[in-house]
């Protein structure tokens, strides 16, 4: 797996809210509140070998939370997009450029190789 740190502005707020909650729920996540009509609270349990170590240490049951944004309309819509988008690697044990694409994040088109003269 190649480890990619998305930040890319334009890519992150091409994702929709509505297309988040989709995938989050498509993938076993459970919404269980939405604060301020603006944040949504998410939870998954996770039985993967990468926090088999944390659960012991910690008695720890696998629940990981994530906040996803519940609009479009924020100031720091990129931001918690990115944040989200970490979160969720981690927890699938995938790169975020496979969440991205999954979610479908517009990576544009293949740049054109800079001439020099």
């Amino acid at each position: 797996m190649i480890n990619v740190i998305i930040t890319d502005s334009d890519a992150l707020a091409a994702i929709s809210h509505e297309r988040i909650a989709e995938y989050l729920e498509a993938t076993g996540w459970q919404l269980q509140e939405v604060r301020r009509g603006v944040a949504a609270h998410w939870k998954v349990r996770v039985n993967n070998t990468r926090f088999k170590e944390f659960r012991k240490a910690l008695g720890w049951d696998g629940t990981v939370w994530a906040i996803a944004p519940a609009v479009g309309k924020l100031a720091d819509y990129v931001s918690a997009v990115q944040h989200l988008i970490e979160t969720v690697a981690k927890v699938e044990q995938r790169s975020q450029l496979d969440v991205l694409v999954d979610l479908g994040g517009d990576l544009g088109a293949p740049q054109a190789p800079a001439t020099y003269r």
